[in-house]
């Protein structure tokens, strides 16, 4: 008790009111997570500890409470908190609801569950304490109010050389396109709801990898993903330019109109693209602050119901005969379950060493074209998963590869490690005058947010040195634009 008034004390008494009422829900849904978990008669007996989840995430919640304190106020700690109440108060539920269904056909993972849970447990506890000690102290520098960002129209005249590497960039795509039309399977649109459209493009884009050449598939893919931050951020900048000092209200609904073309025009990369969507609508929201301030809960409320409804339409749930089921298998799938964590403890750690490199190498753009046919430990968590070599297409929880490489004890150090460098990146945001510097940090920020739960350290070391590589070339090229 003396913890959580300790944690209590360090919040400012403004804001006890919002987060007692945050708290009060937190208890309110893990309780009734827990307790209907707790009477469900049909819950298998590997699954005995799984009331522990929501009722350890209430828990602490309520030991580490301050940390709820910038919840909507900080990016990081919003995302954070938010995946991780998914993970453990909203999955358990969905899981029993849904019979249980997950995508794990190796049925010795099972025998796993409950260590998982255990790990899982440990890994909250352990960043949640490091959150409650060190977020006060990276982020209650902050200002009440956000200044607006003014892009002054002799700053805007981008170099040369800027504009010439990005039209060299495009031709190269344009050129790949029409030599080799097989790389079209590499975009596709959200809007490609059915599961035979995704099976199909899942088919197409593995038939142009085998006959496309692999250096030109892999500056492609590369080029592509860079055009991808620099297009709509530049579109934004310009219309800010045109239409931000003599009519903010369309400069803004241009500008989200600009963030909705983004989302709907995808890669294969779906995560990539769904956090430059999500970055693009947070500098919205500095560029206009006072009018974005009031279509904010809207805006949420959009994003929100687009995310969820797009993993369940991309999944093919909505066709499915057994909804439940299917909407138990991707929540447990993109937001790694117990299963998924468990199938984690599967994996053979003899040769450690060797995969570490193998990991670091295949996340490098360009140079990971150098390991591709080397094994690991996504490649070896998919034949773990299924049991054979024929599907790879799950992600390793980060929780998971932190047990691979360290063990049980030391296994949440990736976590930590990655939420340190969140918070450090997001105190640089609200430093940053730059737009595109603050666009790219902000970029940084949600997929390091996103990458506790959803992602892990290869998606996180590739997409970062993405956005390393873009930033080198808007810097280097002296553009005044940024």
């Amino acid at each position: 008790m003396n913890l959580v008034k300790n944690n209590l004390n360090k919040i400012p008494n403004d804001m006890n009111k919002n987060l007692a009422g945050l708290i009060f829900i937190i208890i309110i849904t893990s309780s009734i997570s827990t307790f209907f978990l707790v009477f469900d008669k049909d819950v298998p007996r590997y699954y005995s500890l799984l009331p522990i989840l929501p009722c350890s995430f209430g828990l602490i919640s309520c030991i580490f409470a301050n940390i709820y304190s910038f919840f909507l106020k900080s990016i990081s700690i919003t995302i954070i908190t938010s995946t991780y109440f998914i993970r453990f108060v909203i999955i358990p539920i969905c899981l029993s609801v849904g019979g249980f269904s997950t995508k794990v056909v190796n049925i010795d993972a099972y025998s796993y569950i409950e260590y998982a849970i255990l790990l899982m447990v440990f890994e909250l506890f352990v960043v949640y304490c490091y959150l409650s000690l060190n977020t006060g102290r990276y982020l209650n520098y902050r200002k009440n109010n956000q200044i607006e960002i003014t892009i002054k129209e002799n700053n805007t005249k981008s170099s040369l050389l800027f504009r010439f590497i990005i039209i060299s960039l495009f031709l190269y795509v344009v050129f790949v396109l029409i030599r080799y039309p097989e790389e079209f399977s590499y975009l596709g649109l959200f809007t490609q709801f059915s599961e035979s459209d995704r099976i199909l493009s899942a088919k197409n884009r593995l038939y142009a990898v085998q006959i496309v050449p692999g250096i030109i598939d892999t500056f492609y893919t590369l080029f592509i993903s860079i055009l991808q931050v620099f297009i709509p951020i530049l579109c934004i900048q310009t219309i800010k330019k045109k239409y931000g000092m003599k009519n903010k209200k369309r400069a803004a609904n241009l500008s989200i109109l600009v963030v909705l073309c983004t989302a709907i025009i995808m890669t294969s990369e779906k995560a990539y693209s769904v956090t430059i969507a999500i970055s693009l609508f947070l500098i919205i929201f500095n560029l206009y602050p006072s009018l974005m301030k009031k279509r904010a809960p809207y805006l949420i409320m959009i994003m929100i119901v687009f995310v969820f409804g797009g993993l369940i339409f991309k999944s093919g749930a909505n066709q499915s005969d057994d909804f439940l089921a299917e909407v138990s298998t991707i929540l447990n799938a993109y937001f790694s379950g117990p299963i998924n964590i468990a199938v984690s403890f599967m994996l053979k750690n003899d040769i450690t060493l060797n995969i570490i490199f193998s990991d670091l190498g295949n996340s490098i753009p360009l140079v990971k074209y150098f390991f591709q046919d080397l094994n690991t430990s996504p490649k070896l968590f998919n034949l773990a998963l299924y049991g054979n070599k024929d599907n790879s297409d799950q992600i390793i929880p980060l929780l998971g590869q932190g047990y691979f490489y360290f063990g049980f004890l030391i296994a949440p150090i990736l976590t930590v490690i990655v939420v340190k460098i969140a918070l450090i990146l997001e105190r640089l945001v609200h430093l940053e005058k730059n737009l595109f510097t603050k666009y790219i940090y902000i970029h940084a920020v949600v997929i390091l947010s996103l990458v506790p739960v959803l992602y892990n350290l290869n998606i996180m070391i590739n997409s970062l040195l993405l956005l390393a590589i873009t930033l080198f070339i808007a810097k280097s090229s002296k553009n005044k634009l940024i």
